[in-house]
């Protein structure tokens, strides 16, 4: 017998990767970790969520994620697509390309790139092998050698979790676990597979608070922008005071990760104020 297809609604996946709860960023980073094989510890160190406009030049299109996070070493980029057309394969690209951009500001950047993971939470089979997860990346077509530049994408095939029944996600892998909630609704199933498990019941909670009438736009709730709000003018400060100490540019832009354009701009406010002072 076919099962009904399922899908967790757009508006209400975005909402539950970009909360700014504890439960959802464990949430995204135990599905990082399960999906490019790298211990969740590690990546906790300085993982945070970025704002969706992720390139800071205004007239480029295209430069809205989904959901964006970082930590000291990657930059995870998440797409939720729910149909297989080429244009969104492009875009998708284009969105690792621009984080590898943003990052170069100088010639020494390029000796310390961050990876790239495009990580596509797909509603169909985008390689049409029956697999649940495929990681794709630059390499030779003959040897299989990787490029080792640093831009890999991972595409998940929800499909492969509809085919099974939900007795069979109870004994599998973690991965399938995580995101059994995307495609079934049954609240019993849901209850059978995720008993004693504190990630999900947290998360289960979330969905349901998503899932109702509302903005269908903004899923950016005001806690997280606020959260962001706060990290950046705490790192505002922290730049006024390092050129205050006469800190050069370079420097202050290395430590504080903040756009060179508005650290120009306090930089002169910072030698006006001085200036006026003596």
């Amino acid at each position: 017998m076919t099962k009904e297809k399922v899908l967790l609604k757009d508006k209400v996946a975005k909402k539950l990767f970009t909360s700014g709860t504890e439960a959802s960023k464990e949430y995204v980073l135990s599905i990082i970790s399960e999906v490019i094989k790298i211990p969740k510890k590690k990546l906790k160190e300085d993982f945070e969520l970025i704002y969706p406009q992720i390139n800071t030049n205004k007239n480029y299109i295209e430069s809205e994620v989904d959901i964006a996070y970082e930590n000291k070493d990657n930059y995870f980029s998440i797409e939720i697509n729910y149909n297989k057309y080429k244009e969104v394969t492009n875009k998708n690209f284009s969105y690792m390309c621009q984080l590898y951009l943003r990052q170069i500001k100088h010639k020494k950047d390029y000796s310390n790139i961050k990876q790239i993971w495009q990580i596509n939470v797909n509603n169909y089979d985008y390689y049409e092998e029956n697999r649940f997860v495929y990681v794709s990346e630059m390499m030779d077509t003959k040897s299989h050698k990787s490029r080792n530049i640093g831009m890999h994408v991972v595409d998940i095939n929800l499909d492969y979790l509809e085919e099974k029944e939900y007795n069979e996600i109870e004994k599998g892998d973690i991965l399938e676990k995580l995101l059994y909630i995307f495609v079934c609704d049954n609240e019993e199933e849901l209850d059978s597979i995720y008993k004693g498990d504190k990630l999900m019941e947290e998360i289960r909670k979330e969905v349901k608070r998503f899932d109702q009438p509302g903005d269908e736009v903004l899923y950016y709730d005001k806690e997280a922008l606020d959260r962001r709000a706060m990290i950046w003018e705490t790192k505002m400060r922290d730049a006024r005071r390092m050129f205050e100490k006469g800190y050069p540019l370079e420097e202050v832009m290395d430590i504080t990760n903040l756009d060179e354009d508005e650290l120009l701009e306090l930089k002169e406010k910072v030698e006006k104020e001085k200036n006026k002072g003596e």
